[in-house]
């Protein structure tokens, strides 16, 4: 399908409206960081291949393609567990194991691409956004840029931008593979193509808007504490931590494709960081949850098999769900009552919890966290309150920042990079 000759700025006025996830930029480099954090051995030797960048790069930007070109069913589809799961079973029809030749590497290069995205915006919206909500003003104000279209802008001009992908789109391989995950709801192909092409055009004006200053200003004002923590490991939720989470899904990923995957470790990352200290004690603010990015997409029907408990075997009362629907990866523990100051708890992931193929662990998962206070460290550049949290935010006075405890006005109206999953 040809390139239809509109300028740069037209094609990006014809993106939807702001939402709030990360933007293509920002999923981009998440990818091309969390191969970098791979440890030695076949997923780092296949990802890290220069050859593969371009279909794992492309693989990343892919979900929001139906954002983009106004198929939200089928965009929304490419997000999740059980479209991505299909495409894994169209690789092992199509090639022979272990799927590094030729062909094959191409599809799981970018199979890994779609898996990094939808897990990247799990963990993004679950944890960073949550605080963002609370610590940023820019999203008491209305018609304003999203945080989605503010931080990829913002990011990039931190990062200093993404080489500009070159498109590479296995039309017949997803046409396929659509066909199987959603039979009664044909598939159209010629959308499906120019909605990818318009994602890179996402990715050009971003690069183009990191640098103008005014943009900046206006982004930053409206985001200040967001835009402090992009960079920050210690931030749950921020890029780097994505990065992080969306490595860890990579190695259980690998296992599902070579037909090893035995879910004995169904957590891949949880915040606060198992054995940490310091959790803020106050209920109602984003910090005082507990979060579970699930190494398998779980069935919510099995969620209740997550407890909590103090260290004498107390049990905690907790609101345990999905941040968005059935069969995704983020789930929160949110507490009904405040925790108790300088008390250890347990966090037990049962042996009944079920995975999209019906796997269970061998035995139940355990963590601790604890609300006492942390060994002695550098003294912290923000204050901290009696309970325990940072000051102000959901949950208290509107104000202040909230990284928690763990070891414009709108763009040319539409550049947003093109999502919003529903809660479901």
């Amino acid at each position: 399908m040809a390139m239809r000759p509109l300028p740069l700025l037209a094609l990006a006025l014809l993106l939807p409206s702001p939402a709030f996830a990360n933007g293509q930029s920002t999923h981009v480099w998440i990818s091309l960081e969390a191969r970098t954090l791979l440890p030695a051995g076949p997923v780092a030797d296949l990802l890290q291949r220069p050859d593969l960048t371009t279909p794992l790069v492309n693989g990343t930007m892919f979900p929001d393609w139906g954002y983009a070109s106004g198929d939200r069913d089928h965009g929304e589809a490419s997000h999740w567990e059980p479209f991505q799961q299909e495409y894994l079973r169209w690789i092992q029809s199509t090639f022979d194991a272990p799927y590094t030749d030729d062909d094959a590497a191409q599809h799981v290069a970018f199979l890994f691409g779609m898996a990094s995205h939808g897990m990247a915006d799990e963990h993004f919206d679950s944890l960073f956004m949550e605080r963002s909500r609370c610590y940023d003003d820019g999203w008491q104000l209305d018609d304003v840029a999203s945080l989605d279209t503010a931080s990829d802008v913002l990011f990039m001009n931190q990062v200093g931008g993404i080489p500009a992908p070159e498109p590479w789109l296995p039309v017949d391989a997803l046409s396929s593979v659509y066909a199987l995950a959603m039979p009664n709801q044909p598939l159209d192909v010629d959308g499906m193509e120019w909605g990818n092409r318009l994602l890179h055009v996402a990715v050009a004006t971003v690069n183009e808007l990191s640098t103008n200053e005014e943009r900046i200003e206006t982004f930053t004002a409206l985001y200040p504490w967001s835009t402090e923590r992009f960079l920050d490991p210690a931030t749950p939720g921020s890029p780097l931590t994505e990065a992080e989470a969306v490595k860890r899904y990579w190695l259980a990923l690998w296992d599902r494709l070579q037909g090893t995957a035995d879910f004995a470790s169904p957590v891949a990352m949880m915040t606060p960081a198992p054995g940490s200290y310091g959790h803020a004690v106050t209920a109602a603010k984003p910090e005082g949850r507990v979060h579970l990015a699930f190494a398998h997409g779980v069935r919510a029907a099995t969620l209740s098999e997550v407890t909590i408990a103090t260290a004498e075997g107390e049990d905690v009362p907790v609101d345990v769900d999905h941040f968005y629907g059935d069969l995704s990866h983020a789930v929160l523990a949110r507490p009904l009552v405040d925790w108790e100051p300088e008390t250890d708890y347990v966090l037990t992931v049962g042996a009944g919890v079920t995975d999209i193929d019906g796997l269970t662990p061998a035995t139940p998962w355990t963590a601790t966290f604890s609300t006492k206070a942390p060994p002695p460290e550098p003294e912290a550049d923000a204050p901290v309150d009696e309970d325990g949290d940072e000051p102000g935010g959901c949950g208290s006075q509107m104000g202040g920042p909230g990284a928690g405890a763990t070891p414009l006005l709108v763009v040319f109206g539409a550049l947003a990079p093109l999502v919003r999953r529903r809660r479901r």
